[in-house]
């Protein structure tokens, strides 16, 4: 992080935290846009399983450039 009033790392544990290589990339107050910015593709990756309590889920949006599945492998 180049900016200096931006901390120097992520504080926190289970906390909601959010970075953007791009200022403007990210959607302020809405998850999963139906056309984020800068013609991203929204995913949600879950890293709990299908049967744990909501409460308990942890879970990730990340925009990127093209979809997971048109990566080559």
């Amino acid at each position: 992080m180049t900016d200096s009033t931006a901390p120097a790392y992520i504080p926190g544990f289970g906390n909601h935290v959010s970075t953007e290589a791009i200022p403007g990339a990210l959607p302020v107050g809405r998850n999963s846009p139906q056309r984020p910015a800068f013609g991203l593709y929204a995913e949600q990756l879950s890293g709990t399983a299908f049967t744990a309590p909501r409460h308990e889920n942890r879970r990730s949006w990340l925009y990127r450039m093209r979809p997971t599945a048109e990566h080559p492998p």
